[in-house]
């Protein structure tokens, strides 16, 4: 895999969004220095994307295939 680290604010906001295209094997990573409950929208996403949710170093978490927000207000994942 390769996997974009979101290292910013505005890296963390904007995510995958506007993306015509993602192959299979690239990714987005999220990481949050400290545990707190956190939730995802497909909101500008143009494709369809699996989420993985990770804690304590395990895959916890699976959500394959989540629809891109066609209208609002978006699903939170």
């Amino acid at each position: 895999f390769q996997v974009q680290i979101a290292r910013d604010q505005q890296e963390f906001e904007t995510g995958l969004m506007y993306r015509e295209s993602i192959p299979a094997t690239q990714g987005m990573w999220f990481g949050l220095s400290q545990p707190y409950p956190i939730s995802m929208w497909m909101k500008g996403c143009l494709t369809h994307l699996d989420m993985l949710f990770i804690k304590d170093k395990k895959v916890y978490k699976v959500l394959h295939n989540l629809p891109p927000c066609q209208t609002e207000p978006c699903a939170m994942y």
